[in-house]
């Protein structure tokens, strides 16, 4: 996109967890009252309008996650309700969406890559259009990719079931290997994933051992 254009939309503030603590309500009441208008955006996150760096630098301060909005980065782990506030969650998606934005949030990639983390199977969170999507079962996380929401969208593919919290991260570290190793640049993953196939993709994470995507 543009850089013009995308200076030009307003600047969106992840909210960890999607839960907000005292400091974070603070702030935003104050900045409120200074006239800000204050939007919830979905996802876990806030869009604030005309916000200037100062703003900006107060909302780092205490905890909100700056969003890439276009960048080649990795985004913040969506979730859903999840335990202990859902009674259909079969994992803990709260926790896991603690790992991996500590591990992957804003590590450079070819291309955006929306993660998406539901605690059960119904997907409340969207997985199956995410560009990585993992969903909790009674035996543990399944991992899709290549999900897209947009025009020319579809469901992602599975390459992984029954794996723990530990497990899901390391998968996670070979894929996005795969990913920064092999697709082209502004290759959104479902495009990758339609290119080389979910064999290839397979086949190369068998191969990685002990790889650790730079930030």
């Amino acid at each position: 996109m543009n850089p013009e254009l995308l200076n030009k939309f307003p600047k969106s503030f992840y909210v960890p967890d999607g839960i907000l603590n005292q400091s974070q309500l603070k702030l935003l009441l104050d900045l409120s009252r200074k006239g800000y208008e204050i939007i919830l955006s979905g996802n876990s996150s806030v869009t604030i309008p005309k916000v200037d760096d100062m703003a900006k630098e107060k909302l780092k301060e205490v905890g909100f996650l700056d969003l890439p909005h276009m960048e080649s980065k990795v985004f913040y782990a969506q979730i859903c309700l999840s335990k202990p506030y859902c009674p259909m969650s079969r994992q803990d998606a709260r926790n896991l969406s603690k790992k991996i934005n500590k591990n992957f949030y804003g590590i450079i990639t070819p291309a955006k890559v929306k993660i998406s983390i539901s605690g059960c199977p119904n997907g409340c969170s969207e997985p199956l259009v995410r560009d990585i999507g993992i969903m909790g079962y009674p035996t543990g996380y399944t991992i899709t990719i290549g999900g897209f929401a947009g025009r020319n969208g579809g469901i992602g593919e599975m390459i992984s079931t029954d794996l723990n919290e530990d497990q899901v991260i390391e998968e996670l570290k070979k894929l996005f290997f795969v990913y920064i190793t092999y697709a082209k640049e502004k290759e959104r993953f479902y495009k990758f994933l339609r290119r080389v196939g979910i064999e290839f993709i397979k086949e190369k994470l068998e191969s990685v051992v002990n790889t650790t995507p730079s930030e």
